[in-house]
């Protein structure tokens, strides 16, 4: 039965090409209209929810300050692996001397702060986006004004406080932002 019905069907096709040239052209058509009109947008995620780079790009997205220029982020987590800036004084007084050193580098107009956000309260800082909600990761955004007062130079005095930062405090310690893009090779990373 099905077998006729298909033959019938395709017996017609052939005798009238163009009725199902234009049919199918009328049919891709609605479609296309359809899509526009009732589908909903794209988007392009590039996430991978749990891991601590996730973690630390939804802390750099949060603790944003809106202001134009040029940006870095330092981004740190305590070298022992039960410690939290919640509860560990030690990860806690390294964070603020990070942030300390960092803004008194030539060109800083000012850095965001995770210890006084925590001082104020685990949520605060949390909700702020300068510490994710276990603990572990804080990230200091460093202002700069816009690139073309700037050189390759604030870049390598950022660079080289982390690399003596890193031998003196218990803390791993990651860098990037558009700084970083400008005025290095984007194929080399900066981290311990």
């Amino acid at each position: 039965m099905l077998s006729k019905a298909l033959l019938r069907l395709g017996a017609s096709a052939a005798r009238h090409p163009w009725r199902v040239i234009a049919a199918w052209l009328i049919a891709a058509t609605l479609a296309v209209l359809a899509a526009i009109a009732f589908g909903g947008r794209t988007a392009d995620s590039m996430t991978a929810p749990g891991l601590d780079s996730q973690r630390a790009a939804e802390l750099i997205e949060r603790a944003g300050t809106g202001q134009e220029g040029m940006t870095a982020q330092v981004v740190v987590t305590p070298l022992d692996g039960a410690a939290t800036f919640f509860d560990d004084d030690g990860a806690r007084t390294a964070l603020t001397r990070l942030r300390a050193e960092v803004k008194r580098l030539p060109h800083v107009l000012g850095t965001s702060d995770p210890a006084g956000a925590l001082d104020a309260g685990g949520d605060t800082a949390v909700r702020g986006g300068l510490v994710s909600a276990d603990g572990r990761i804080a990230v200091v955004r460093v202002q700069y004004p816009d690139q073309s007062r700037l050189s390759a130079e604030d870049l390598d005095a950022l660079v080289d406080l982390g690399d003596r930062l890193r031998a003196e405090l218990p803390l791993r310690i990651e860098m990037g932002g558009n700084l970083f893009y400008a005025f290095s090779d984007p194929t080399a990373a900066r981290a311990s």
